[in-house]
């Protein structure tokens, strides 16, 4: 009961010499990494965070591993109360829950009751991902976390450094293609080379397709796209994450909290959150045309790499929806 609830806490507080004012800070990526590898159940856990079933079936989906979605389910929480998300709102759902075990792993996190608890200063591993970062945490908890890499991921990662490299050497004939083709052009007198009046008729920013196309289902595809180029993203991203974060924070596509502690997964949870309450699916382009015209910036490699991605979306949605969407980088 709520009056069982509120005196359970007072009792929690005054044994950890706290005050509900001492808990009114928003809660930060290190106590979520703890707490993701306490919570004994995503599926108990997730209805008291205020998830309904759909939003709970789309975390399912979007996180195939456990603790990636209960890392997500937090990241997600964080990103939806914004300020409210504090120590002490966490503390109260995790009482709801009966767990006053978790409840205390909180208390702890303070370190207000004793200086040994006192909280580190917040890490920023900006060129690590959030297995390596796992990966680390288990070894202080004595918890196993194997991440392995097998030979058909590596011989991914060659294919796609192959298919770069390919893609530059198109690019490069292209240019030389386009260059032959302006001074012919010129010298015949033509004052408006056939390439630029063919760049201006591709100039909408949008693709003309049918708006009455299902959302949700959209959504998913792309967020499946994403996540069969999980390993691929995140290797390639993660020497430019500070970078990447910059500009995602500059255009207002990730928080204040992610872009002072990017890592790969952070940005994908709150680009992911904030595509999931779009309905308009030219919203959802323009969303994921952002996102990916970001990436391209980083240098040639992601440039390849968010042209690939934006090919893939289009030819999934095509398939599944039989529709043709462009993004256009």
């Amino acid at each position: 009961s709520v009056k069982n609830m509120s005196s359970e806490l007072t009792s929690l507080l005054k044994r950890y010499n706290l005050s509900e004012s001492d808990l009114k800070i928003q809660c930060e990526d290190e106590l979520f990494l703890t707490l993701m590898s306490k919570i004994p159940s995503f599926e108990a856990a997730v209805p008291y965070f205020g998830f309904t079933p759909p939003e709970i079936d789309e975390l399912q989906m979007d996180n195939q591993k456990v603790n990636s979605r209960k890392i997500s389910m937090l990241w997600k929480w964080r990103s939806r109360n914004g300020s409210g998300a504090t120590y002490l709102a966490i503390v109260k759902i995790f009482l709801k829950m009966g767990s006053q075990e978790l409840a205390e792993i909180v208390l702890k996190h303070t370190g207000a009751s004793n200086p040994s608890l006192m909280k580190k200063p917040v890490q920023v591993w900006s060129s690590q991902c959030l297995d390596e970062r796992i990966m680390k945490l288990s070894k202080q908890t004595e918890i196993e976390v194997t991440k392995k890499t097998s030979l058909s991921e590596q011989s991914e990662m060659e294919k796609l450094k192959t298919e770069m490299r390919l893609k530059d050497e198109k690019l490069k004939q292209l240019e030389k293609q386009v260059s032959s083709l302006t001074s012919e052009q010129t010298t015949k007198g033509n004052s408006q080379p056939v390439f630029v009046q063919q760049k201006k008729a591709q100039a909408s920013p949008v693709s003309s397709f049918d708006t009455d196309i299902d959302v949700s289902k959209m959504k998913r595809i792309i967020h499946g796209v994403l996540d069969k180029r999980y390993d691929d993203l995140c290797q390639l991203l993660s020497s430019t994450m500070e970078p990447l974060a910059d500009k995602l924070f500059s255009v207002a596509l990730i928080s204040k909290s992610v872009h002072s502690i990017p890592t790969y997964n952070s940005i994908m949870s709150e680009v992911k959150a904030k595509m999931s309450f779009m309905n308009d699916p030219v919203k959802v382009v323009d969303h994921c045309t952002l996102f990916l015209g970001v990436i391209s910036e980083l240098g040639s490699p992601q440039r390849y790499a968010a042209l690939s991605l934006a090919e893939e979306m289009s030819v999934a949605i095509e398939k599944d929806l039989k529709t043709r969407i462009d993004f256009h980088l």
